[in-house]
C-alpha cells in the first residue's frame, strides 16, 4: 500500500521521478523541504487532479526561480498550484502554505505538514485556518 493512496481519486500521483531530477531538486532546495514531501516526491513525480497540481521534481524550486514575476513567492519553495489563483509552497520552516498568485505573504494560509496539506487538499479544506 502506498503512503499516498489517500490522494486518489481526487489527485492522481505520477510515476517516480527521473533520478537526475530528484538529485537536482535535493541539491537545489532539499534542505528547505520537509521529510514527508521528500518521501512523496521520491515515489511520485508530482500529481494531477481536479483539486490541483503538485509539480514534478524538475519544476519545483524557489519562487524567485520558478515564478520570478511574483515577488511575494520569491523566498518560498513553490511545489504546485490549485488550478485557480493559489500557489502551493513551503515557507522557511518547511510548513506548507496556500498563497494567492496575486496578493502578498500576509495572505498565506498555513496548512501544517505536507501530509496534513495533502489531506486538507483532497478534503477541500485548504481555506480553513489551522
Amino acid at each position: 500500500m502506498d503512503a499516498f493512496d489517500h490522494l486518489r481519486p481526487e489527485l492522481e500521483p505520477a510515476a517516480p521521478p527521473h533520478p537526475d531530477d530528484l538529485h537536482w531538486l535535493r541539491k537545489d532546495v532539499g534542505s528547505l523541504l520537509p521529510e514527508d514531501y521528500l518521501a512523496f516526491i521520491a515515489q511520485h513525480d508530482g500529481a494531477h487532479g481536479a483539486v490541483g497540481d503538485l509539480w514534478p521534481a524538475a519544476e519545483v524550486g524557489r519562487g524567485k526561480d520558478v515564478v520570478p514575476d511574483v515577488d511575494h513567492l520569491a523566498d518560498l519553495v513553490v511545489f504546485g498550484f490549485s488550478g485557480g489563483g493559489e500557489a502551493f509552497a513551503f515557507d522557511a520552516q518547511g510548513q506548507a502554505v496556500v498563497i494567492p498568485w496575486i496578493g502578498g505573504e500576509a495572505d498565506a494560509i498555513p496548512q501544517g505538514t505536507f501530509t496534513e496539506f495533502t489531506k486538507r487538499l483532497v478534503e477541500g479544506r485548504l481555506f480553513e485556518q489551522t
